[in-house]
This record gives C-alpha cells, sequence and structure tokens, in this order.
C-alpha cells in the first residue's frame, strides 16, 4: 500500500483523559470502516499480504469489529450460525426418520 504509516504510542485507557478516550473509540471506529473498505474492495491476494505483512492489523480489524457489532439490533453471524444449526438438525431429523422407516419395512 502506498499509505503513509504511522507509528503511535498511546497511553494506557486507564491513564486517558475522558477526551482522549472517546477520540481513541473515534479512531478505532474509522480504522474498522477503513480495513473492512480495503478487504471488500482489494483483490483476496493482496489484502492476504498487507495482514502477513502487517499482522498489529488482524487485531485493529478485530477490535473495531467487535465495537460495531454491539451496536448492531442483530448480528448477522448469530444470524448464519443459528440457521446452519438449524438446517443441520432438520437434516439429521430427516435421517433418521428414514432410517425408522427402513427398519419398519417388512420384506
Amino acid at each position: 500500500s502506498n499509505k503513509p504509516q504511522m507509528k503511535v504510542s498511546l497511553p494506557k485507557p486507564s491513564k486517558m483523559s475522558t477526551l482522549q478516550k472517546a477520540f481513541l473509540e473515534r479512531l478505532t471506529s474509522s480504522r474498522f470502516r477503513e480495513l473492512n473498505e480495503d478487504l471488500y474492495t482489494k483483490p483476496s491476494q493482496d489484502s492476504f499480504q498487507q495482514f502477513t505483512e502487517r499482522p498489529e492489523l488482524f487485531d485493529q480489524y478485530h477490535v473495531g469489529f467487535r465495537k460495531q457489532a454491539k451496536e448492531w439490533p442483530v448480528n448477522p453471524v448469530d444470524v448464519i450460525y443459528k440457521k446452519i444449526v438449524s438446517t443441520w438438525k432438520k437434516e439429521v431429523q430427516g435421517k433418521k426418520k428414514q432410517s425408522k422407516q427402513r427398519e419398519n419395512v417388512v420384506v
């Protein structure tokens, strides 16, 4: 990436003023949006290389994701998980029913 990189040293959150904490929250959200946009608009190989070369981006992305997800009325990951589990349970029940039907068949 041609974006300038800057290392920033932040005080521990417990030593930050309320204003500093508010700014850090906004920066965390902005960084997540920036990384998220990169992931959606760049080829996967470019993103993989970027995150491999700079592993701290993984943590930055996920800290922002968790913060963002807390604000959603429904987390889409939970919806997808419930759908997968529901579908799996239906398949298992269907197979059990088919198995019992085969047991009851008289030849």
